[in-house]
C-alpha cells in the first residue's frame, strides 16, 4: 500500500484513511476483478460498516448502503436508502434525494408491478415524484405520482390517493395548466368524505382556495388560505408546506383587497418559517409574493431587492420555473418603475427561459404580455402588434392539443388592452374592458396602466379633453392604492395638458 502511495496511485488522508487518487482508475480495478470475488468484498465490507458503529451516521449509512446493494442484501440496501431519501428531502436536498430514492426503487421489487405489496415501494415513488417536482421535472413526476395512484386504488387507499390527487394538482398548476389542477383537486375533494386526517384536510382546504386564487376570485381565496393556514399550524410539522403555501399565495389577495398590513404579516410569517426550515424554494416564491406589499407602499427599492434575491435562490437551487416567475416580477417592477429598457432586458430572458424548459401557455403568455406592455408604453406600436400576433399564435398552437388551453384572466385582460391600443378604439369597448378588469380583478396598479392606454387611446383620437379626465381617475387611483406609479402617472397627466393646451392654441 505503501509503494502504491509513492507511486501517486493511492492517497493517504491525515485521518489515516487511504483512497484511489482518481475515481477513473478506482472503476478500471473494479472492473477487473471478478465478480464472485467482487461480492466477497462487497459483503466483508459490509459487514465491516454494519459494526463501525464509532463512524458518524452520515458517512457510515451510504457506505452501508452501498456495499448491501452489492453484497446480495436489497431488503436493507432499499430500507437505508430510503431512510438517508427522506432525510435529504426534509433536509430540502432535493437532488440528493431524488438519487437516493431512485437507488432505494432500485432495490425494491419492480415499481411496474402494482400488486407487489411493499409500501416502501410507494414511499419510495412518491418521494421521487416529489422530487422531480422540485427540480422541475414535471412530466417525470407526474408518471410518479399517477403509479402511485394506481397502486392506491389496487389497494383501496383512499388517504393516499386523495395526497397523490393534491400532488399532482399542485404540479399541474406550477406548469401553468390551472384546468386540469383544479379538476384534481375536484377529484380530491370528491373523496375527501372519507378521510379524517387533519393534515390532509389542511391540503385539500389550501388546494381550493388556489383554485379560487387563479380564478383572481380574492375574497374566497384568502378565506380559504386563512383556514388553511391555521389548520396547518395545528397539525404541526406535517402542516409545514401547507401552511408557507397558502400565507405565500393569500398574500398578494390580501394586497389585491387592499388589507395590506395582513399581506406583510403573512408573507413575514412565511419568510421566517422558511429560515427555521433551510427551505429556499418556498422562500423564494414567498419573497417574490411580498412585492406586491412593497409596490402598494410604493417602496419600489424593497420590491427589487427582494426580487433579487429571490432570484439569487432560484438559481443557485436550480429552480428554473421560479427564476422564470421572477424574472417577469423583476421586469414588471422595473416597468412600473419606468425602467423601460431594463425591464425589458428581464422579460425576453424569462421568454426564454420558459419556453427553453416547456412552461405551459399560461407562463409562457404572462412573459409575452409584458413584454406587450412594455413596447406599448414606450410607444413601440410595430413591436407591440408583433407581440399580439405570436401570442395569438402560440395561443392556438396550445389549443390543438388542449382546447381549453388559455392564459389566466389577468393577462387576457392586458392582452386585449394591447390590441385596442392598437388602434382607434371606441370609448364603449374600452369602458366594457375595464368593468371586466375590475372583476377579474387586477391589483390597483394594473388598473392604473388600463386607465393611462385608455387615455392614451382618447388622445390619438384627438379626445383631449376626455384623455384628461380619464388620467385624472388614474391619479386619484394612484394617489389611493397605488402610490407606487403616482408620479408616473402624474407626469402623464402634465405631458397631456401641454399637448392640449398647445392644440387648442393652433386652433
Amino acid at each position: 500500500m505503501q509503494r502504491l502511495v509513492e507511486a501517486g496511485l493511492l492517497v493517504r488522508h491525515r485521518t489515516g484513511q487511504i483512497d484511489f487518487r482518481h475515481a477513473l482508475l478506482r472503476d478500471t480495478v473494479y472492473q477487473s476483478v471478478p465478480e464472485a470475488q467482487r461480492a466477497v468484498i462487497h459483503r466483508a465490507a459490509f459487514e465491516m460498516y454494519e459494526n463501525a458503529i464509532e463512524l458518524p451516521a452520515r458517512e457510515r449509512l451510504p457506505r452501508l448502503a452501498y456495499q448491501a446493494a452489492r453484497g446480495g442484501f436489497p431488503d436493507r440496501a432499499a430500507s437505508i436508502y430510503l431512510s438517508l431519501a427522506e432525510r435529504a428531502q426534509q433536509a430540502h436536498a432535493y437532488l440528493d434525494a431524488e438519487l437516493l430514492y431512485d437507488s432505494a426503487l432500485a432495490n425494491l421489487p419492480s415499481v411496474e408491478n402494482a400488486e407487489a405489496s411493499d409500501e416502501r415501494i410507494t414511499r419510495a415513488i412518491k418521494g421521487r415524484a416529489l422530487m422531480r417536482f422540485r427540480v422541475g421535472r414535471w412530466d417525470d413526476a407526474l408518471r410518479d405520482f399517477q403509479a402511485v395512484r394506481e397502486r392506491a386504488r389496487q389497494k383501496q387507499e383512499i388517504e393516499t390517493e386523495v395526497d397523490v390527487l393534491l400532488d399532482q394538482a399542485e404540479v399541474l398548476d406550477w406548469m401553468g395548466d390551472m384546468r386540469r389542477s383544479a379538476s384534481r383537486v375536484d377529484e380530491a375533494q370528491a373523496l375527501a368524505d372519507r378521510v379524517e386526517v387533519d393534515w390532509l384536510q389542511a391540503r385539500l382546504t389550501m388546494a381550493q382556495g388556489r383554485v379560487f386564487h387563479r380564478r383572481g376570485q380574492a375574497q374566497e381565496s384568502v378565506e380559504l388560505f386563512k383556514q388553511a393556514a391555521a389548520q396547518a399550524e395545528r397539525v404541526g410539522e406535517d402542516g409545514y408546506e401547507t401552511f408557507v403555501i397558502a400565507l405565500a399565495l393569500g398574500g398578494p389577495d390580501c394586497v389585491g383587497l387592499g388589507r395590506i398590513e395582513e399581506a406583510e404579516g403573512m408573507l413575514d410569517r412565511v419568510i421566517a418559517a422558511c429560515k427555521q426550515h433551510g427551505d429556499y424554494q418556498h422562500m423564494a416564491a414567498a419573497l417574490s409574493n411580498r412585492v406586491f406589499v412593497w409596490i402598494a407602499r410604493a417602496e419600489m427599492d424593497k420590491a427589487i431587492q427582494d426580487l433579487e434575491r429571490a432570484l439569487e435562490i432560484a438559481r443557485e437551487h436550480g429552480f428554473p420555473q421560479l427564476e422564470s416567475n421572477t424574472l417577469n416580477n423583476l421586469a414588471e417592477c422595473l416597468f412600473y418603475n419606468g425602467e423601460l429598457d431594463p425591464a425589458l432586458k428581464h422579460t425576453l430572458r424569462a421568454i426564454e427561459l420558459s419556453e427553453r424548459i416547456g412552461s405551459g401557455i399560461t407562463w409562457v403568455a404572462m412573459t409575452h404580455t409584458l413584454r406587450g406592455r412594455i413596447q406599448l408604453y414606450g410607444g413601440n406600436l410595430a413591436e407591440a402588434r408583433a407581440v399580439v400576433e405570436t401570442l395569438r399564435a402560440l395561443l392556438a398552437s396550445a389549443k390543438v392539443n388542449d382546447p381549453d388551453a388559455s392564459m389566466n384572466r389577468s393577462d387576457d385582460v392586458f392582452l386585449r388592452m394591447i390590441e385596442l391600443s392598437l388602434e382607434p378604439s371606441d370609448d364603449y369597448r374600452w369602458g366594457k374592458l375595464l368593468d371586466e378588469a375590475k372583476r377579474v380583478p387586477l391589483q390597483p396598479y394594473e388598473l392604473v396602466e388600463l386607465l393611462e392606454a385608455r387615455a392614451r387611446n382618447a388622445a390619438r383620437r384627438n379626445e383631449f379633453a376626455h384623455a384628461e379626465q380619464i388620467l385624472v381617475e388614474a391619479l386619484d387611483l394612484a394617489k389611493k392604492s397605488a402610490s407606487a406609479v403616482a408620479d408616473r402617472v402624474g407626469r402623464s397627466l402634465r405631458s397631456l395638458q401641454v399637448v392640449h393646451g398647445a392644440s387648442e392654441q393652433a386652433s
